[in-house]
């Protein structure tokens, strides 16, 4: 029987994202207990979620901590989180071995883009692993199941039992539901074609998958040293198309190699909110000029609170604006606001560069395509670093406008106080 699963599924598939990005921290961060993030590596991870258009990411070995929220990682206007960070529960201690035990690092996180027609619900799982699910429910009911695992390859029989017993008490409770597992699992001696492997643990994973009904997807190494460490299992491998694994440092730099594929399960998205926004290119800054300067201050701020006369120089600032300067509608899509064009255009370069770095495997190559990412970094943390600083809400003067008072003006510099009649 031949099915056009176009037909089948018609509408656009869920494309999903997994990487064990070996950490979102840095290193020396680790032992911290308020480490700081990573801003360079997250903002690269956006950057490529944004222009890949990923609906689903799935992470490992974040190294995260409860002291960083979910709106550092990924902006909270674009993607719902669900994570677990490294702790005792996920990863207890083995008292006969000790040296097993790393208390630090770990940690896998799920995201979903808020704009899915669907429905999210985290399933609460047993300890002794990393391991983290959520269930969806599109808008005809149907469900699937997301569900991610970080294995450290030291670990043995219990954390064994711990995984594949919290994948069997899933699919027991959901038994209609279609589940899609990816995780670094560090089974590097299995040889996934035949199902043959070294040691009596991996052999033991290998009967747990195929009791479950799970078949792993993923045919190339994933790692920078030739391994396969990365799977994808499922028990609807018809619903999965275009599975490839990347390049690497293809989304941000790890040893790992990035995997993308596509499930092919009808769901919509929500049209993106529009909003109004002044379109600074059509300005008559004269006229504004004019109107700012021929305003009656006097009246307005003479003997009068503070807060009165900030609220009064606002509301006069903002009627004049609206008269001098055109709105334009925009779409709000969830886009970082400290993204532009500079941005996108220097992560397009970056991305030529890695692509041509390959191909040709030239010293040269890589040092442009390395020179590149660093300055990529680098405008990163700059645009997040000024973005933190500077507000466009109507509550705050805007950049724009301040640009415009310097230009205006002798001096070199925004002021930081504005003065009239010595006031």
């Amino acid at each position: 029987t031949v099915v056009n699963p176009g037909i089948v599924n018609p509408g656009p598939d869920i494309k999903v994202f997994f990487q064990n990005v070996q950490g979102l921290i840095p290193f020396g961060e680790l032992k911290n207990e308020h480490p700081l993030l990573d801003t360079a590596k997250s903002g690269e991870l956006r950057l490529y979620l944004s222009d890949r258009k990923i609906d689903i990411a799935v992470l490992n070995e974040t190294w995260l901590k409860k002291s960083v929220l979910d709106s550092e990682i990924l902006p909270s206007s674009q993607y719902q989180i669900f994570r677990k960070d490294r702790c005792n529960r996920t990863h207890p201690p083995d008292p006969t071995n000790p040296s097993k035990f790393r208390r630090n690092g770990g940690g896998v996180l799920i995201a979903v883009r808020n704009d899915l027609k669907l429905t999210c619900k985290e399933i609460k799982l047993g300890g002794g692993a990393e391991i983290s699910a959520v269930e969806f429910t599109t808008p005809t009911g149907s469900k699937f199941i997301i569900c991610t695992c970080y294995r450290v390859g030291t670990l043995g029989a219990d954390n064994h039992d711990s995984i594949v017993g919290s994948l069997r008490d899933m699919l027991r409770r959901r038994r209609l539901s279609k589940i899609f597992l990816m995780g670094d699992f560090n089974l590097n001696s299995i040889s996934w074609g035949d199902l043959t492997a070294d040691t009596q643990i991996e052999r033991t994973f290998i009967d747990s998958f195929t009791d479950l009904g799970l078949s792993q997807c993923v045919n190339h190494p994933t790692h920078r040293g030739g391994r396969l460490l990365d799977i994808v299992l499922t028990n609807a491998v018809q619903t999965i198309s275009d599975l490839k694994v990347l390049d690497e440092d293809s989304a941000c730099r790890s040893d790992h190699f990035p995997i993308e594929f596509n499930i092919k399960i009808n769901v919509g998205k929500n049209k993106p909110k529009k909003r109004t926004s002044y379109n600074f290119k059509t300005a008559n800054w004269e006229g504004l000029n004019y109107d700012l300067c021929h305003s009656n201050w006097d009246a307005m701020l003479l003997c009068t609170e503070p807060e009165e006369g900030w609220s009064r120089f606002k509301s006069r600032l903002f009627q004049l604006a609206d008269l001098h300067i055109k709105k334009a509608t925009v779409k709000t899509d969830g886009q970082d606001p400290w993204f532009d064009s500079e941005c996108h255009d220097l992560w397009r370069k970056k991305n030529k560069l890695r692509a041509k770095a390959k191909r040709t495997g030239g010293d040269e190559d890589m040092l442009k395509f390395s020179l590149a990412r660093k300055n990529l970094k680098k405008l990163i943390a700059k645009k997040m670093r000024e973005n933190l600083c500077v507000s466009d809400g109507s509550n705050l003067i805007t950049k724009k406008f301040w640009s415009y008072v310097k230009s205006a003006s002798t001096s070199s510099r925004i002021p930081e106080f504005v003065g009239y009649q010595g006031v």
